[in-house]
């Protein structure tokens, strides 16, 4: 799942898929779509932020220039952390429990 949702994501080497897995076990594919975009979207707050602490204007940023900064910079292992703290998984222990006891009764094998 995390490979497909950042196949159009500049990663950095650091990215360890294995490790994302073993830190969202119970997530859904949405849960995790969420995790991705987050981790995503954490470059461009940064240098928002950034931009404000200098006193920058959000109107005076050159658009251009900023969408070239945060897009030259890849997505890190740092980012996909942060992004796991703050995307809570959806569905929750016991409702999992029940989707499988359910299927082991009901699902076709």
């Amino acid at each position: 799942m995390f490979k497909v949702n950042c196949s159009s994501i500049k990663l950095a080497d650091d990215v360890d898929f294995r490790r994302l897995v073993k830190r969202t076990e119970g997530y859904s594919g949405a849960d995790i779509c969420s995790v991705c975009r987050e981790a995503s979207m954490m470059n461009l707050r940064d240098r928002l932020r950034k931009a404000r602490t200098k006193g920058e204007s959000g109107v005076a940023l050159d658009v251009d220039r900023l969408r070239a900064e945060v897009e030259g910079r890849p997505v890190t292992m740092g980012n996909f952390e942060q992004a796991v703290k703050n995307v809570q998984k959806s569905v929750g222990t016991e409702d999992l429990r029940k989707f499988e006891e359910w299927m082991r009764e009901f699902g076709s094998s």
